[in-house]
Parts: C-alpha cells; structure tokens; sequence
C-alpha cells in the first residue's frame, strides 16, 4: 500500500481457520482464492424441525446446533369431531379419517420440498425432529407418510403444546437429551455452569465489562460469554490539539458516526 513519495507500508493479517485446510494450492490469479475457506463456514449440521396437529403444521430448520430457522406451515380442513346434520356416525367418521390421512400426506410432501432441498443432503441433514400432541405426531411418524430417506432419520417425537412457529423452539428445548452434544445444547450448559458459580461464595465467575477487562488483561479467563445482542466498539479517542488519549466503550449506532464524537476529537 503506498503512503506517500516512494514509500509503501506493508500490511500482513493472519487469519487462522476454523477447521485444517484440506488441500495445497499455488495459483497466479489477481483475486484470493477464498472459496476452500467459505465452505469451512458453511453450517455442518442441519436438522429439519416439524410441529403438527389436526389444525396446523409447521416447519423449520435447526442449523449449527444454535440457530432455528422457520420456514412455513401447513394448514388443515379436517372437520371437527362433531357432525353435522344428517350425517351417520360410521360415514362421518369415514370422510374425517379420509380427510386425516390427506391432510398428512400435504404435510409430508411439504417436508420433502422443504427438507430434501438442503444443499448436499445426505452429508450435511442429520435428521428430523418431529413435535405435537399424541396420537397425532405418532400417527403421522409410524404411518410412513415421510419421503423414505426422512423417515429413516426420524430423531424422536416429543409433546410440545403449539403447532405453529412458537413449537419450533418449544421442540427443540424438549428434545434437549436427544440432541446432547449439539451447540445450543452446549450453550446452555456453559450458562448454568455460570449461574451455579456466580451465587457462591468465593465464585470464581465475574461479569460487567470493568470486571471482565481486568481479568482478560491478566489472562485468568477461562471461558468468555458474549450475548449476541452486544453492539459495542472500544475506541481509542485521541484530541488533534495536545495529545490527550483515552479509551472508551461506546453503543454501536448504524445511523451515527463511532461514538458520536466530531473533530477535535480524531477516533484511532
């Protein structure tokens, strides 16, 4: 990079991998090739979420073991228990279980469309977890609705209490032994671990950014939380006119300059 006159600064940044590179490439190109490490940040583990009654389905994705993704719902015509006028009994139960079985096989091919569309399927889907009320997530699971590649990847049925876009949350937290080892899983661990050791006496946790500077300073840091709604930078805050320095922590604001601040005030 030029700087002025004949003089040029060079600028070296080291970025290392989330996983080893696979392969050894030497190419004259006049781009980087970045496209082996893209793929590392490809989410690895992907399971299909499904939450259904007599009412309503819906359907979603559980990616990288912390991020749950809605996608869409399915809605029934089955008719209530109750009959109308001048219809048997036999045949009315008849066109319900006509109508049941109809209403699962729009759910499952919503579920093929949905599920199998993933990129690189058979590698990345690890499997299905299906949620409702009983009989209706058993009749659904045991009645071979499901494309045969999804069905053989049946996780487990768990009770959640609604079928719409709030169930894929409540499934995922009832399917917690099921998914033991999967990210959102270890997350929750590493917070109760947390909260146990905050309330002792000689807890060996901190929190407040003042608290937790000082011990990352003096590298007695074991492990780090950060909420993912932390919008935050640190700024080095320098004055054009003496010098004066001083590091600050200020709210990230997309709608204003970094911290606020206008000249004299020269932000490093």
């Amino acid at each position: 990079m030029k700087i002025g006159g004949d003089r040029t600064d060079l600028d070296c940044t080291i970025i290392e991998p989330p996983d080893v590179v696979p392969l050894y490439m030497y190419r004259c190109s006049s781009r980087f090739e970045l496209e082996p490490m893209e793929q590392m940040l490809v989410e690895k583990e992907v399971y299909g979420l499904l939450v259904l009654d007599r009412r309503e389905s819906f359907l979603g994705f559980l990616r990288g073991g912390n991020r749950i993704e809605s996608v869409s719902g399915v809605t029934s015509t089955v008719p209530g228990k109750q009959r109308k006028g001048g219809q048997s009994a036999m045949r009315f139960q008849r066109l319900r279980l006509i109508a049941i079985n109809e209403y699962y096989k729009k759910v499952a091919d919503r579920a093929t469309d949905v599920f199998m569309a993933e990129p690189d399927f058979f590698n990345r889907f690890k499997g299905v977890l299906i949620g409702g009320p009983t009989p209706t997530k058993d009749e659904f699971a045991s009645g071979g609705y499901l494309h045969h590649e999804l069905q053989k990847r049946i996780i487990g049925l768990f009770d959640v209490s609604y079928t719409n876009e709030s169930g894929l949350s409540e499934l995922v937290d009832n399917a917690q032994e099921a998914l033991r080892g999967v990210g959102i899983m270890k997350e929750k661990s590493v917070m109760d671990r947390f909260l146990k050791e905050l309330i002792k006496d000689d807890s060996a946790s901190a929190y407040g950014e003042e608290s937790v500077r000082k011990n990352l300073e003096i590298g007695a840091v074991d492990t780090l939380l950060l909420s993912e709604t932390l919008r935050k930078s640190r700024l080095c805050i320098r004055c054009q006119s003496c010098d004066y320095e001083k590091e600050e922590t200020v709210q990230v604001d997309p709608g204003k300059s970094a911290g606020g601040h206008s000249p004299p005030w020269k932000l490093s």
